[in-house]
């Protein structure tokens, strides 16, 4: 039996980009058996936009902006699909991107999930890193090169949350997404794919599944800033240490930090000074709450407070009846 899809767009302040990506979600054949739009907007413009969409399914989040993982999660509460598709709303997919999703998981039961090549449309992209897609070295660092081209399926550590899809089984199995990555919400999506796995289920890549990641502007400040640069590092250590502990993956992740830090730093590339303090504060305040966390959570890839156990008993109920539907 052909696994039904529900795809989950989250969305702030962009309806001119979720017209185009529901444009192209309804050109797919055949198109997924549900579209949910979580807006998080402080206007009505993407809600009127979505009302032109029949069938598609709209859900204000109120906690407005920087909730994307609080977004995800009320799109889970209101999904029935046996297979949860994420999609950033600057995500535009190719034809046939849905079937070949979908297609995966028809055919292997194995996998909990499958992610798709994001094309950033830059030069060399399709053959760089073609190696190490999606892969999580020794010494921490998350490979991604989601945009190569490796001609067939592969298993991969983590996926990239603009086009992320998983099994049913094991979104419940870890209840749903992290909600605590500070200030850009980095990091809540690989942390999702490190627990699926070590919750027992394999990721896949399949290159027969392509969407254009256009890369909107971003809500509050701009791409690899300071800013950025803090809660990258933040929230880096945070994920590995509450998944892993203090083991060999942490040392390495801070090694390989010190070195790049005092490479830039040498070099004195263009805000060195201020990159330098962003990297080292982030580092410490990441270690600080993922050592918080690890106490708290013993590593356990199920987040187990109210709201997880809220998105498993939702998503494992054998019927539609008696379903919640918001968090």
């Amino acid at each position: 039996m052909k696994p039904k899809g529900s795809v989950i767009i989250v969305t702030w302040n962009r309806a001119d980009y979720v017209i185009q990506c529901l444009d192209k979600l309804l050109e797919q054949e055949p198109q997924p058996d549900e579209i949910v739009v979580v807006d998080a907007s402080p206007d009505d413009r993407t809600r009127k936009a979505v009302a032109d969409y029949p069938g598609v399914i709209y859900i204000l989040n109120e906690a407005g902006r920087g909730n994307t993982p609080h977004s995800r999660n009320v799109g889970i509460m209101a999904s029935r699909g046996d297979v949860l598709i994420f999609l950033d709303d600057d995500a535009f997919v190719h034809p046939h991107w849905y079937r070949e999703l979908i297609k995966v998981y028809e055919e292997d039961h194995e996998v909990g999930g499958v992610g798709a090549r994001v094309l950033d449309n830059q030069p060399g992209e399709d053959t760089e890193g073609v190696d190490v897609i999606g892969k999580l070295e020794s010494n921490g660092v998350l490979r991604s090169h989601f945009a190569a081209n490796p001609g067939r399926i592969i298993n991969v550590d983590h996926m990239l949350g603009a086009c992320m899809t998983f099994r049913r089984e094991a979104v419940a199995a870890v209840g749903g997404f992290h909600g605590d990555y500070p200030g850009t919400n980095a990091c809540d999506d690989s942390d999702m794919c490190l627990r699926v796995k070590r919750a027992g289920f394999q990721l896949r890549l399949t290159p027969y599944a392509v969407v254009d990641h256009v890369r909107a502007p971003r809500a509050v400040g701009k791409r690899f800033d300071a800013r950025y640069l803090f809660y990258h590092r933040c929230n880096n250590f945070m994920m590995f240490i509450r998944n892993y502990g203090f083991r060999s993956i942490f040392w390495g992740y801070l090694l390989f930090i010190i070195k790049q830090s005092i490479t830039e730093f040498v070099r004195k590339s263009s805000g060195a000074i201020i990159n330098l303090i962003m990297s080292i504060t982030g580092t410490i305040t990441g270690i600080f709450h993922g050592t918080r966390l690890l106490l708290m959570e013993r590593r356990d890839p199920r987040r187990r407070d109210e709201i997880g156990d809220k998105i498993t008993r939702h998503l494992q109920a054998e019927s539609e009846d008696g379903q919640e539907s918001a968090l």
